[in-house]
């Protein structure tokens, strides 16, 4: 994710420079929550003080003309004519720089010093008409605005940044060839919002490594404490009793209990995660339960042909062959564990198991199934 963001004239005079509006407050917000240092280079400064002067001077004139216009007309009739206090260049200049200063404590707002680059680097580029220099060598102060976040980035360049520039020429492929050459990491967006809506994607990006490197870690922490949590279950767990396959004549006894996979592992959300400290965790289990029960001897049956009868499912059979037989079955479930985790620097170190819940079996048994059915639409 960049880290810098750099202004350029075009991009703060399109979000209101040096008034206050809602695109300068939606981007004072967004570098204060993700830590994004906001950067003025000491040329755009330059050029938004000189415009805006430039406004004021325009705006003061049409307004002394009309004025002077209505005067004549009034003082043709005998009414007084109309001298307003206008303010002068100076007094107009020492308000902007003043709301500058204050720009910059409340952002806060740093500087960017002009480039060191030779004068006769720009003014080949301006001969060979090469971005942003165009036609009739317009474009020279593009040139060393781009060139003043170039060196700046030089000192650090494995930060990302990015060049806030509504002005469609820095989006260019020359300038983004002249920025690889240069070796920097800078991105051009031309909207606040294009830079939020990469902030967003990024940040979800990176929530969703850190989340998922969380679980990991927990996973893990769980496989080596798996005897433990075996255990744990074992003397815990309490599985519904008409989930077993148990006959009518006899009960059930669960035997043990076998941990056949720890599945997902849940964590708290990465922004709601402690560095070090405690948290709780919880993970889906999936178990192999053991278990007696009793089950009848197959009775023996005959072949029939057509015109025989058969003698009875009872006849020639003893007691002994109609009395159950105790038999070991298994029973396939999932549990849900939680936990109370120990974690230092994001990972995962120890977790004391605190409960176990039953969440579903792979089968139902004959109880299950009969109550799921509901009674027959013979009866």
């Amino acid at each position: 994710m960049f880290k810098r963001i750099y202004l350029e004239t075009s991009f703060l005079r399109q979000i209101g420079w040096p008034g206050p509006s809602q695109a300068i407050d939606r981007l004072v917000e967004m570098a204060s929550v993700f830590k994004v240092t906001l950067l003025l280079p000491e040329p755009v400064e330059i050029e938004l003080e000189e415009n805006w002067i430039r406004e004021i001077r325009e705006a003061r004139w049409k307004l002394q003309k009309q004025l002077a216009g209505f005067s004549r007309s009034i003082s043709a009739v005998g009414m007084s004519t109309i001298v307003l206090p206008l303010p002068g260049d100076e007094e107009a200049m020492a308000s902007y720089r003043t709301r500058v200063r204050e720009i910059k404590e409340k952002w806060p707002l740093g500087s960017v010093p002009f480039t060191r680059q030779d004068v006769r680097k720009f003014f080949e580029m301006a001969a060979k008409r090469e971005l942003p220099f165009e036609e009739k060598d317009k474009g020279f102060r593009d040139v060393v605005i781009l060139y003043s976040v170039i060196d700046h980035l030089r000192e650090t360049p494995a930060v990302i940044a990015v060049l806030a520039a509504q002005d469609s020429v820095f989006s260019g492929e020359e300038v983004a060839r002249q920025i690889r050459e240069a070796g920097v990491r800078l991105d051009v967006y031309r909207t606040a919002d294009e830079m939020i809506d990469e902030t967003r994607k990024d940040i979800a990006a990176r929530v969703r490594e850190s989340w998922e490197r969380l679980e990991m870690s927990a996973l893990e922490t769980l496989k080596r404490r798996l005897p433990n949590l075996q255990k744990f279950i074992s003397e815990n767990l309490e599985v519904p009793e008409d989930l077993f396959e148990v006959s009518f004549s006899g009960g059930v006894t669960v035997r043990r209990i076998e941990v056949v996979k720890v599945k997902r592992v849940r964590t708290p959300y990465p922004t709601e995660h402690p560095e070090s400290g405690t948290t709780t965790i919880s993970a889906d289990v999936d178990l192999r339960v053991y278990y007696l029960t009793q089950a009848f001897r197959p009775i023996p049956r005959r072949s029939l042909k057509v015109g025989d009868t058969s003698t009875g499912l009872l006849t020639g059979l003893n007691l002994a062959d109609i009395v159950p037989t105790e038999v070991e079955k298994t029973l396939e479930c999932m549990v849900e564990v939680e936990g109370q985790a120990s974690v230092k620097n994001f990972s995962y170190e120890d977790v004391e198991f605190k409960s176990v819940k039953f969440q579903r079996s792979g089968h139902s048994g004959l109880l299950t199934e009969i109550l799921r059915r509901g009674p027959s639409k013979d009866a």
